[in-house]
């Protein structure tokens, strides 16, 4: 285990308490070998300067590059219609152009419980006379998306505002779809957004111990007018470009947990002080200083936000400032009721386990007769007290079943009972909190 924080790997991989222990090795992702002629674009950024009423001002910052020394003209296209050109004389040692552009009256994206997610076509076209070198198309929504985090009364706010309007967010934190991920198609994509459309969810959540997700899911969220909250793993400047062009991404977070548990988990229990001392100073580096400062850099004022829950448990803040994970409930066993006594600013992390469909479990034990207690079935169970946890919350609420295909329907009735406390709990106590997302 102590190895995995210094491998560049997914950290579900190493076994979370919902997933196996499956170590990947391997190229997992498309190679090509990519030729061109005289000019190449390599990235392009729409920076929205300013957006208003009737006028929306953007500068399309273009990278390339070129074996040419010439002049070129750059074209921005919006929805079919050419809005700017600009001539200007290359050689291989210019590598970056501007073009500066406006779309007038331009319609907002929204996420899609408040308004249409609408998105503009943008292509830019770079050419020698008539020829045309290179071309890239984008789709961009015009928003503004802000974390507002202002002291008041009570402690601090924590909420998001789309185009001005505060968004009360309701969603669910979102891990990848499948242990090995070369078994995730784009029909997996399509059907679970769908389903988070489909639910009326506003955001997901990217967990941080997964993967930074496929082009396709991000194009999708833009599409369907889910807002996503993206927590980082390490490779900061890559993702951030690769990322900032879509409407969809309301936050970058710089870690999950790794404050809470360096405070709270005995992180810190084997380490002489001047190691602790050095493990802490190298957090504050990567997450206060270069995380921060890269989105700063590499985007137009997308929101950072240093790491998620905001404070740990045992903080007097805890649920009056920031984000709050809540594992009071299942891990440590605290009644449903707790969701009503406790409620913070904006829930991040919250849940608990059920087992899933009685199908399934036939599926996974390749028999038809199945026992609560047969190693195939127990072995799928990755908390090492979840099937306690699960009998023990049933027997405060419910009649618990001895058959055991009842048994796993009555642990999804019991599932369904908590999180509609929780949420039921975190959407009466706005607009004190104003965020809601279920774990997973």
């Amino acid at each position: 285990e102590g190895e995995r924080i210094f491998i560049r790997k997914p950290q579900f991989q190493y076994g979370w308490d919902w997933a196996p222990k499956l170590k990947t090795s391997g190229i997992w992702k498309p190679i090509s070998l990519t030729s061109w002629n005289d000019l190449k674009i390599n990235d392009v950024f729409l920076v929205q300067n300013s957006l208003e009423e009737s006028l929306a001002k953007l500068t399309a910052q273009v990278e390339f590059t070129t074996s040419l020394n010439d002049e070129l003209t750059f074209e921005i296209v919006v929805n079919d219609d050419v809005v700017a050109k600009s001539k200007v004389q290359v050689d291989s040692s210019s590598t970056k152009y501007e073009v500066p552009f406006e779309i007038e009256d331009p319609q907002l994206w929204w996420p899609h419980n408040i308004g249409e997610p609408y998105l503009y076509d943008v292509g830019i076209r770079i050419k020698k006379g008539w020829s045309i070198l290179d071309y890239k198309g984008l789709s961009r929504g015009l928003r503004t998306i802000e974390l507002v985090t202002e002291k008041d009364s009570v402690g601090e706010s924590f909420y998001f505002k789309v185009n001005d309007v505060p968004v009360y967010v309701k969603g669910s934190n979102y891990v990848p779809q499948n242990s090995l991920q070369n078994k995730v198609a784009n029909t997996d994509y399509e059907k679970l957004l769908n389903d988070v459309v489909d639910a009326n969810m506003n955001m997901i959540r990217v967990w941080g111990g997964g993967i930074y997700e496929e082009d396709t899911f991000y194009e999708l969220c833009d599409e369907k007018g889910i807002l996503v909250w993206q927590d980082f793993t390490q490779e900061a400047i890559e993702n951030v470009k690769r990322l900032r062009n879509h409407s969809s991404i309301a936050l970058w977070c710089g870690n999950n947990e790794n404050s809470e548990g360096w405070e709270n988990w005995h992180w810190k229990d084997g380490l002489s002080k001047a190691q602790q001392a050095e493990v802490w100073n190298n957090y504050i580096k990567l997450f206060n200083n270069i995380l921060p400062n890269t989105v700063r850099d590499l985007t137009d004022n997308t929101s950072y936000w240093e790491t998620s829950p905001k404070f740990g448990r045992g903080n007097p803040n805890y649920n009056t400032e920031g984000d709050t994970h809540d594992w009071f409930v299942w891990h440590d066993a605290y009644p449903f009721e707790h969701f009503e006594e406790k409620v913070p600013r904006f829930m991040s992390e919250f849940g608990f386990q059920s087992f899933p469909t009685y199908e399934t479990i036939k599926y996974i034990s390749q028999n038809d007769s199945v026992k609560m207690d047969s190693l195939r079935f127990s072995l799928h169970q990755k908390h090492t007290r979840g099937a306690e946890l699960i009998n023990e919350y049933m027997k405060r609420d419910f009649p618990v079943p001895s058959n055991f295909e009842d048994y796993v329907y009555m642990s999804q009735v019991l599932q369904a009972y908590g999180i509609t406390k929780g949420t039921e709990a975190h959407r009466r106590a706005k607009p004190y909190n104003m965020g809601s997302m279920y774990w997973q």
